[in-house]
């Protein structure tokens, strides 16, 4: 038996990663029926922004529960990992305008939204110069 049919029959019966794949029309209805989660994130991640949002699903109840703490206040928040925004204008609506918002990415097309619901800088997260740089113009950790 080859190499690849091992492994494929190993895998068969453990939990694939299609279980959090989302097909609907509705996301926020998917996301509470499959996690029961209803909070102010879902609201905001369901309602999207201009820009695409990518997250997985199950990571928002989560992110709800640990970060709810810091709405509304002058938190520092990085977010490694820009992509098309989305997120970053999603985080901007979670903490509030107080919030301090900066997003890394190493893709030169991400300065774009530097200054739109946050700060960007260009950088990899390899690079602990790059990244002290960054803690520091946020005001530290």
């Amino acid at each position: 038996m080859s190499m690849i049919r091992r492994l494929l029959a190993k895998a068969r019966g453990k939990p694939s990663i299609r279980r959090f794949a989302f097909n609907g029309d509705d996301v926020i209805a998917d996301i509470y029926q499959k996690y029961g989660f209803d909070g102010d994130l879902l609201k905001i991640y369901g309602e999207g922004a201009e820009q695409l949002i990518h997250k997985w699903h199950h990571y928002l109840p989560l992110y709800d529960r640990y970060f709810q703490t810091w709405r509304g206040t002058s938190v520092r928040f990085l977010e490694i990992g820009v992509a098309e925004g989305g997120s970053m204008a999603m985080w901007r609506r979670y903490f509030g305008p107080e919030a301090v918002i900066f997003g890394i990415d190493i893709n030169e097309a991400c300065r774009q939204y530097d200054g739109v619901d946050g700060q960007v800088r260009i950088g990899s997260q390899d690079d602990p110069s790059f990244l002290e740089s960054v803690i520091s113009e946020m005001g530290g950790c």
